[in-house]
């Protein structure tokens, strides 16, 4: 294996950059979005997203070489909206949910490749059963994008994690319309002790869930994983160093590229 370097910093030819952005590869362009630091003095908090307004900029792989900074307004200026940017259908998106006192998914917007800007998906149906709201309204919840195969299209799975239920979310688009779908919820038992999930990748019919514990600090155990089974709807606890998880047969069963131990690798380098 060996690197080539085919171009410059972005920082040394955009300037003026924000410190953190999103980055999405699409057609030979690896996109960035800049993200804002913004307050959120009601619940003691704060963040960095994209939906507050900001910037564009891409680096085109075939010239080797980056395109300007493109501002593009605000989309919402809510305290308590969080984000997660994804990719699917060779489409760039941008989901927007409530992050204190529950999960509510709120708003889907598309990257319009040639106007340079957020717009929202027209159609943008909620099942109530998605939706979930605590008693407690500084709960903080969190979502995760479920890391897939590319060739999986037409819908994405997502985790959310609220006080201890980890939850399987199915966000289907069909151009215009899009609407999620809660498929299966679990409690965070003794059974499966990881109290805090971090990523997730599904390979077939079979979402894999890696996180940690939080105590003094967060725990992250990359050895125990939960294994949710989409068509039964059961879950199991996995311990990965098992002769179960790491025979040749079962690693050819999947192939390397789409074994989710490679699919989780992924999600560490982003």
């Amino acid at each position: 294996m060996s690197f080539e370097k085919i171009g410059e910093p972005a920082k040394a030819i955009l300037h003026n950059m924000e410190s953190y952005h999103h980055s999405a590869l699409l057609n030979d362009r690896l996109w960035i979005f800049s993200r804002k630091y913004k307050e959120q003095p009601l619940h003691n908090w704060g963040h960095r997203v994209s939906f507050c307004g900001g910037y564009s900029a891409y680096f085109d792989i075939e010239s080797k070489s980056w395109s300007s900074k493109e501002e593009y307004p605000s989309i919402s200026d809510d305290e308590n909206l969080e984000e997660v940017l994804f990719m699917l259908n060779s489409n760039i998106f941008l989901l927007l949910y409530t992050q204190f006192g529950g999960i509510n998914f709120e708003r889907l917007l598309q990257w319009d490749i040639g106007e340079r800007n957020w717009s929202a998906v027209k159609h943008f149906k909620v099942d109530e059963s998605s939706n979930l709201s605590t008693k407690d309204a500084v709960t903080r919840s969190q979502l995760i994008v479920v890391k897939q195969h590319s060739q999986i299209n037409n819908s994405i799975l997502f985790i959310s994690v609220v006080d201890e239920i980890i939850r399987i979310h199915e966000l289907s688009i069909d151009q215009q319309y899009a609407s999620v779908a809660l498929l299966h919820d679990i409690s965070i038992g003794d059974k499966f002790r990881m109290r805090t999930p971090v990523m997730a990748a599904r390979c077939c019919d079979e979402v894999y869930i890696i996180g940690g514990i939080h105590g003094c600090g967060f725990r992250f155990d990359p050895k125990t994983w939960i294994s949710f089974n989409l068509e039964t709807k059961s879950a199991d606890v996995i311990e990965i160093f098992t002769a179960r998880y790491l025979d040749s047969q079962h690693v050819e069963k999947y192939q390397r590229k789409t074994h989710p131990l490679f699919l989780l690798s992924s999600a560490f380098l982003e």
